[in-house]
């Protein structure tokens, strides 16, 4: 009970844990330890809402949402290189030009990548340079990067809604950290109601060991967890999570921790 608190597991979710042990021994408390490892880790990973058919290039728009710092430029220059991995054109649109230096940044990413960047200011130009890479570029996947805002503020809802729904992307991602509290995304997703959220991209894996809040949110909202950041290399640190790994994550890496 401890290590699944300290792991940042609420004590809602550890009550319901020591509740199915209990069904599954009759005496958890006392039961063999890598019996209880051996269940637990198969029992949590059936819990997690991860999507295993999940392709992403059978998303043309694909957009990424978030508060500032998450990472989501980084993380839509991943998604990019994914595609084109696959063969796949790319074009990339942000209207993240009050970030100082983003739109260089980004501009760097593209030309290492050798895809084109448009800047959009308005949900009009953004509307405009979507139609310019679907009839013009002609590239196979639009990836679109969003300003980050502080989503508690409802001046910064309605700015990101009026952006996302000017295209109506056909993949909206909610990216936020490994170490952002559940209580804040659960804070956050209300507001974000007008804009339909597909998944959830997290980022910073690399960065913490408590990660028991991902658990929360993903159970509270039932979104998938489509893909996960552990780094900054553009190429490499992005990846599809698989249940077995994330529940491993969740019981950290010395599993004997468990019953401690």
């Amino acid at each position: 009970v401890k290590f699944l608190k300290s792991r940042g597991i609420s004590d809602t979710y550890v009550a319901d844990f020591m509740q199915a042990g209990r069904k599954q021994f009759k005496q958890v408390e006392s039961a063999h330890l890598d019996d209880i490892t051996d269940w637990f880790v198969p029992y949590l990973s059936g819990k997690l809402a991860l999507e295993d058919m999940f392709d992403l290039s059978n998303h043309r728009i694909i957009s990424l949402i978030g508060q500032t710092g998450v990472g989501k430029t980084t993380t839509l220059v991943k998604l990019g290189w994914q595609l084109l991995k696959q063969n796949r054109t790319v074009g990339f649109i942000t209207t993240d030009t009050f970030r100082s230096g983003a739109v260089e940044q980004f501009q760097g990413y593209a030309d290492k990548l050798d895809v084109e960047l448009i800047v959009a200011t308005s949900p009009a130009e953004l509307e405009e340079a979507v139609q310019y890479m679907t009839y013009v570029s002609g590239v196979d996947h639009i990836l679109i990067d969003t300003v980050g805002r502080n989503y508690l503020a409802e001046e910064s809802v309605n700015e990101i809604a009026a952006y996302t729904n000017v295209v109506h992307p056909d993949l909206t991602c909610f990216t936020f950290s490994s170490g952002m509290k559940s209580a804040d995304v659960m804070s956050i997703l209300p507001k974000l109601a007008e804009i339909p959220i597909d998944g959830f991209i997290i980022t910073k894996m690399d960065e913490t060991t408590r990660i028991g809040d991902l658990y929360t949110v993903m159970q509270e909202t039932n979104l998938p967890v489509l893909y996960m950041t552990d780094g900054q290399n553009i190429t490499e640190n992005i990846f599809r999570p698989k249940s077995r790994w994330l529940a491993e994550r969740f019981v950290g890496a010395d599993r004997r921790q468990v019953l401690e």
